[in-house]
């Protein structure tokens, strides 16, 4: 830069003397002087920094007026702005109708609710049958007669030993009434049959499976005993549970064997 001012200062020195006749040359022509004027004055753009419009020189010698593009941006320029596309609007739900606010939401709860617990309502696919079509057994009659809770069973007699329930716990006693219709005496054992037959007792939701029992017949569930020709047994199945189980608001009884099922609800 600083050269270029020095060249700028000597270019215009020469101009002034030559124009100025201080030097020993020839008087120019008017033609002559306007040429030394435009190629001094072309000098001085060809090195200047600070002219937007300077000569220059092409590769054939010839000189050309360039437009050179301003380092210092417009100040009225304005940034060009993206065209943003408005997101389409969400379609308005439609209220709901009165009376039916929250039906939706309660069912799917439902469902998430029992999903979460891990409970399924097993499909009961049993036959549901009488006493008699399940222990089949001719000319026997088999009848629900009561139930009832103790300490002991039976309390004593007949030299049996009873059945004792333990601290803080208490026997459920199922009673069902054995009738020999047949007409004849009558052996009765449920032999391999007893099993497969099943006898649970539910109590306020709790699960419970009968004893083996010391009675003369082995209760119900192990049923083995001679009836005479009309005659009448006592059966029993014998549950042990805790005593708090006395103020049951519900006890059922299953009794099922294969596909047959009964079910009893025990008052």
């Amino acid at each position: 830069m600083r050269n270029n001012r020095i060249w700028m200062m000597v270019t215009l020195l020469a101009v002034v003397f030559i124009l100025g006749g201080c030097m020993n040359i020839p008087d120019l022509t008017e033609k002559e002087s306007d040429f030394v004027a435009e190629y001094s004055a072309g000098v001085l753009l060809r090195h200047s920094d600070q002219y937007e419009r300077r000569l220059i020189r092409s590769g054939r010698g010839e000189e050309s007026q360039t437009a050179q593009p301003s380092a210092v941006p417009s100040e009225t320029a304005q940034p060009a702005v993206p065209e943003v596309t408005p997101a389409p609007e969400a379609p308005e739900t439609p209220a709901a109708e009165p009376g039916t606010e929250g039906a939706d939401s309660q069912d799917t709860s439902t469902g998430e609710s029992d999903a979460a617990s891990g409970q399924s309502v097993e499909e009961d696919n049993t036959e549901k049958v009488s006493l008699n079509d399940l222990f089949h057994i001719k000319g026997l009659d088999f009848s629900y007669k009561s139930y009832q809770f103790c300490d002991k069973y039976p309390k004593g007699g007949d030299g049996i030993i009873p059945i004792t329930a333990g601290k803080d716990e208490t026997l459920l006693v199922v009673h069902f009434q054995i009738h020999n219709k047949s007409g004849a005496k009558k052996k009765v054992s449920l032999g391999r049959r007893a099993n497969n037959i099943s006898y649970k007792l539910k109590v306020d939701g709790s699960e419970y499976e009968p004893g083996i029992s010391i009675l003369k017949n082995t209760g119900l569930n192990y049923l083995n005993t001679t009836l005479r020709k009309g005659g009448k047994e006592d059966a029993v199945l014998v549950y042990t549970m805790s005593k708090e189980r006395r103020q049951a608001s519900g006890i059922t009884l299953r009794i099922q064997e294969g596909k047959k099922a009964v079910d009893l609800q025990l008052k």
